[in-house]
C-alpha cells in the first residue's frame, strides 16, 4: 500500500496528495519510464477523474502526486454508514462509470477500482490513481523485471476480475467494469460480493463461486438494479456489459426503478423499503373440474408448480402455498383474501383432466377493484404440461410488468422431468406431504423413491426426500439425528449434481452445514443461494435469517424474517421460527407480539402453542408461557416434543415439583424414542441442575440436535453462560467470530 502524504505545492499555492510506492513495488521500477507514463496518464481530464500532476523519486522509492480533493473516500462513507441509498450507489457508480469510459476510450485501464480510490466529493464521484498500475507495470518490464516475476498482482483481492486474479496482462476495460460491479454490491448490500481467510481464498472465489442478488440481500433492490450488477459481476469478460458507457446507460435506466422507503423495519434498524404492491400476487387452488375426485392431486399440484414457476422470478412476491390453501372452496371475495394475505393481485383458476389431455384455464385478477386484468384457457396434451406450466408463469409476469431475467427464463422452461409417470409420483408424493400428518409423511417419501426408480435423473424428487428427510433429522420428533442426516445430505447432493438449480436441495444443504457440519460460512452461502434461485419460498429465508442472527447481523435477519412472514402469513411453522429470530435478535417485546398474534391467526396449532410459549418464558412472562405450553400439549395429544417445553416453562414459572414430575414421565419415554436433550438442558438448568444441564447440552451436541448451532444467542441458556463446559461447547459450535457467547 502506498504511503500517502499531504503537501503544500509552494510554486502555486495549493495542497497536493503525495504518494510514495511501497518497497515491494518499487523493486525494479525504471525511474524514467515511471515518470513517463505518469506523464502519459495526467493527460486525463474528466470531471470524474482525479488528475495526475507529476512524479519523482526519493531516496530511490518512486512516488507521485495530485490535487488534494475536499471530501472523503467512498470507503470512510461506507465505513460510517454500511451501505448507501439505493439511488446514491447508482449515481455513484455511475459517474465512476463514465470516469472508466473516458479512461478507457484514451487506451488506459484503471486495474484498482475500489471504494479506497473513489473520492465524494460536493455529492459526486471522482476517481483515483488512473494510470499508476500501468505506470508500474510498464516501468518493472522495461527494467527487465516485470511484475510477475516478481510475484505480484496490482489490485485489490476483494475488487479484482477473475482474468486479473490469474495474473492475466492483457486486461481490458471489462475487467474495470467487473470491479465497479463489486464496488456498486458494497453499497448496495454493505460487504463485497466475495470474502475469505486469505486473498487466494477470495480470488478463488470470483472465479467459481454464483453472486446472490443484491435484492436477496436487500429488498428494495429492484429487479433492474440486479440485472446490471449481476452483469457486470459475470465470470467471463464476453458475458459483461460491453463498455463503461453502457454499463452507465444501464445504471441510468435502474436508477428510474428506485423505490424509496416507505416502512421501517420491525424492532427497529433501519429502514427498508417494500416491494411495488401492484407485483405481489396469490395463487389460489386451482380447482378440479375433472369429475374424478382421485385427480384432486393433480390440480392441487398444478397450483404447487405454477406458484413455484412465479416464485422464481426475483421481480416478483409469490404467497407461498400454505397461506392460500385454506382459501380452497373458500366463499370469502377477492377483495377480502387480498386484504387478509397483503396482496393486490391474485391468480385463480381450474384444471381439467380427461385421458390424455389438460385444460387450464386461469385468470389475474386486481384485489382492491375486482377488475379481471387477464385471462386465458390453455389446451394441451399431458407431455406438454411443463410447457403449459412455464406459459402461465410467464404471461402472469409479463402482464404485471415483472422484469423477467435471462437466467430465470432459462430456469421456467427447464422441464423437471421427461417421464410423465415420474412426475404422477411426484406430484402425489407433495400431496401427502403437504398434508403434516405421520401417515401421510411416510407415503410421501414411498412416492418420491417410486419417482426416482422411473426416472433415476429427477433432481426435484431427491430434493423432496432430502427436504422430507431434513425435518425428521433435527432431533425433535423422536429420531436421532445422526440416523437422518448423512442420507440427507447425500439426497440433497444427488440432486444438485442434476440440477444445480433446486433451491430445496440448497436449502437443505444450508441446514445441514449449519445444524450438523457447524460450517457457519457454508451455512450463509447455501441460505443465500437458494433464496437467490427462488426469492418467494419464506423457509429459506428463515433458514438465512437464523445464521445472519447467528453471527451477530441483527437487522439483516430481521429483514429476511419480516420478508418471510409476507410470503407466507398464515404458516404457523413460519410465523413460529420468525417470532424466534426475532426473539435470537434480543427484540423480545416484538418477539411476544408477534407469538401472541400467531396465536389468533391459528389456536388450534399446538406448534404456534409450542412458539409461544418458547418466546414467553425469557421474555419475563412465565405464566404465560406454562399456559402457552399447556396447550401444546392438549393439542398435540402430549407429544413428547411438547412435554419436554412444559416441563422447562415449570421450571421458569418456580414450579419446581411439577416440573420434575413431568421429567420423570419423559426419562420413561426416553426409553423408546428419542427425546430433545437440548429441551432437557433448558429444563434442568432453571431447575439449578447445572450439572445434569450441561450433560444433556454435551450430548445435544454430540448429536447435532437442532438449534444447537444458535446456542450462544439462545436466551435460555443465559443462565449457563459462566460455566466453562458451556463455553467450550459454543466454542466448538462457533461462529469463528463468536466464540464467547452474549
Amino acid at each position: 500500500m502506498s504511503r500517502v502524504f499531504v503537501a503544500r505545492e509552494n510554486r502555486l499555492g495549493r495542497r497536493v496528495v503525495v504518494k510514495i510506492l511501497p518497497p515491494e513495488l518499487a523493486v525494479g521500477v525504471s525511474i524514467e519510464r515511471f515518470r513517463r507514463e505518469i506523464q502519459l496518464a495526467a493527460s486525463l481530464v474528466h470531471p470524474h477523474i482525479v488528475p495526475l500532476l507529476g512524479a519523482g523519486d526519493a531516496e530511490g522509492l518512486p512516488y507521485y502526486w495530485m490535487p488534494f480533493v475536499e471530501g472523503e473516500s467512498l470507503r470512510t462513507r461506507l465505513a460510517r454508514d454500511g451501505r448507501l441509498a439505493v439511488d446514491e450507489a447508482l449515481r455513484i457508480a455511475r459517474e465512476s462509470a463514465r470516469a472508466l469510459d473516458y479512461a478507457h476510450r484514451q487506451g488506459i485501464v484503471h486495474r484498482d477500482i475500489k471504494p479506497e480510490n473513489i473520492l465524494l466529493q460536493d455529492g459526486h464521484a471522482v476517481v483515483l490513481d488512473f494510470g499508476i498500475a500501468r505506470a508500474i507495470s510498464r516501468s518493472t518490464t522495461d527494467a527487465g523485471v516485470g511484475l510477475t516475476g516478481l510475484g505480484i498482482v496490482i489490485g485489490t483481492p476483494r475488487y479484482m476480475s477473475p482474468e486479473q486474479g490469474i495474473g492475466d496482462t492483457a486486461l481490458d476495460g471489462r475487467s474495470d467494469i467487473y470491479s465497479l460491479g463489486c464496488v456498486l454490491y458494497e453499497m448496495l448490500v454493505g460487504s463485497a460480493p466475495f470474502d475469505g481467510s486469505s486473498a487466494r481464498a477470495i480470488i478463488e472465489s470470483h472465479r467459481s463461486d454464483p453472486v446472490t442478488a443484491p435484492s436477496v440481500r436487500r429488498p428494495d433492490v429492484t429487479a433492474a438494479v440486479d440485472d446490471v450488477v449481476l452483469t457486470a459481476l459475470a465470470k467471463y469478460a464476453n458475458q459483461r456489459h460491453e463498455s463503461a458507457a453502457r454499463f452507465a446507460e444501464l445504471l441510468e435506466e435502474a436508477l428510474t426503478t428506485v423505490i424509496r422507503p416507505t416502512r421501517r423495519v420491525s424492532g427497529g434498524g433501519g429502514a427498508v423499503a417494500d416491494r411495488p404492491r401492484d407485483r405481489t400476487v396469490a395463487v389460489l387452488p386451482f380447482e378440479n373440474m375433472s369429475g374424478d375426485a382421485d385427480n384432486e392431486y393433480f390440480s392441487d399440484g398444478v397450483t404447487e408448480e405454477i406458484i413455484s414457476q412465479l416464485a422464481k422470478i426475483s421481480g416478483l412476491r409469490v404467497i407461498s402455498r400454505t397461506s392460500v390453501a385454506r382459501y380452497k372452496k373458500t366463499q370469502r371475495s377477492i377483495r377480502e383474501i387480498g386484504e387478509e394475505l397483503g396482496t393486490t393481485h391474485i391468480l385463480e383458476g381450474s384444471v381439467r383432466r380427461a385421458g390424455q389431455r389438460v385444460r387450464i384455464t386461469a385468470q389475474l385478477i386486481d384485489a382492491r377493484t375486482d377488475a379481471h386484468l387477464w385471462a386465458e384457457k390453455f389446451d394441451c396434451d399431458l407431455t406438454d404440461i411443463f410447457a403449459l406450466q412455464s406459459e402461465v408463469a410467464n404471461s402472469i409476469a409479463d402482464r404485471m410488468q415483472a422484469n423477467v431475467t435471462t437466467g430465470e427464463r432459462e430456469r421456467l422452461g427447464k422441464k423437471p422431468t421427461e417421464d410423465l409417470e415420474a412426475y404422477n409420483l411426484y406430484l402425489l408424493g407433495r400431496h401427502h406431504y403437504n398434508k403434516i400428518t405421520p401417515e401421510d409423511f411416510t407415503r410421501a417419501l414411498e412416492y418420491y423413491g417410486a419417482a426416482i426408480d422411473r426416472d433415476p435423473g429427477f433432481a426435484r424428487a431427491y430434493a423432496a426426500i432430502s427436504e422430507a428427510k431434513m425435518y425428521l433429522g433435527l432431533g425433535y420428533w423422536g429420531v436421532r439425528p445422526h440416523d437422518i442426516w448423512q442420507e440427507t445430505f447425500e439426497h440433497a447432493a444427488k440432486a444438485l449434481q442434476l440440477d444445480g438449480t433446486v433451491a430445496e436441495a440448497h436449502q437443505t444443504h444450508a441446514l445441514y452445514y449449519g445444524w450438523y457440519k457447524y460450517d457457519w460460512h457454508r451455512f450463509g452461502e447455501s441460505a443465500a443461494r437458494a433464496v437467490d434461485l427462488n426469492p418467494s419460498a419464506p423457509f429459506p429465508r428463515l433458514v438465512w435469517a437464523m445464521q445472519l442472527a447467528g453471527i451477530g447481523r441483527f437487522d439483516d435477519a430481521i429483514v429476511q424474517r419480516d420478508i418471510a412472514c409476507q410470503l407466507d402469513p398464515s404458516s404457523m411453522s413460519i410465523r413460529g421460527n420468525a417470532s424466534w429470530v426475532t426473539y435470537l435478535c434480543g427484540r423480545m417485546d416484538d418477539a411476544v407480539a408477534e407469538a401472541r398474534r400467531i396465536r389468533l391467526i391459528d389456536p388450534t396449532s399446538s406448534y404456534g402453542a409450542f412458539s409461544h410459549g418458547l418466546v414467553c418464558a425469557q421474555a419475563g412472562h412465565p405464566d404465560e408461557a406454562v399456559a402457552a405450553f399447556e396447550d401444546a400439549v392438549r393439542l398435540s395429544n402430549r407429544g413428547t416434543l411438547y412435554l419436554v417445553s412444559l416441563a422447562y416453562g415449570l421450571a421458569v414459572a418456580g414450579r419446581s415439583s411439577d416440573a420434575r414430575t413431568l421429567l420423570r414421565e419423559i426419562d420413561e419415554r426416553g426409553t423408546l424414542e428419542f427425546v430433545w436433550p437440548m429441551g432437557l438442558a433448558f429444563a434442568y438448568a432453571h431447575l439449578g441442575e447445572t450439572s445434569r444441564a450441561l450433560d444433556h447440552l454435551e450430548r445435544a451436541y454430540e448429536e447435532r440436535v437442532g438449534w444447537m448451532a444458535l446456542i450462544g444467542r439462545e436466551p435460555a441458556l443465559r443462565i449457563l453462560h459462566g460455566e466453562p463446559r458451556f463455553q467450550e461447547i459454543a466454542r466448538r459450535i462457533g461462529p469463528p467470530t463468536f466464540h464467547k457467547p452474549a
